[in-house]
């Protein structure tokens, strides 16, 4: 689907080894390129997040999450999944994930 940041709000979670941040964004929906459930001028729901290494030493390897990061206002692009396979584990909540680290394009 394309569409337009609307909001984006965000939690981080601090372990020994990472800072993780769980993103929540608003998009209205322009059009949508594949799938029925969601319809232009619709305004969905898409979670993402980051990983940034604070471990001492050097880091293990991870992954660092979705790249690149949309900012509000940002017309984009998402790859989107409600049920199934998210590229970090399954999601069967019926919330919608960006697909792997690169389920965005920013467009403008």
């Amino acid at each position: 689907m394309v569409g337009n940041v609307k909001s984006i709000s965000s939690t981080t979670k601090l372990d020994a080894q990472y800072a993780t941040t769980a993103y929540l964004a608003q998009i209205a929906i322009d059009r949508v390129e594949k799938g029925d459930d969601l319809k232009p001028g619709d305004v969905v729901e898409v979670r993402y997040l980051s990983r940034s290494w604070r471990g001492s030493g050097p880091p293990l390897p991870f992954d660092s999450g979705h790249s690149p990061r949309p900012k509000q206002n940002d017309t984009v692009r998402a790859y989107l999944v409600n049920q199934g396979y998210n590229g970090a584990g399954y999601t069967t909540d019926g919330h919608y994930d960006v697909y792997y680290k690169n389920g965005f394009e920013i467009l403008r």
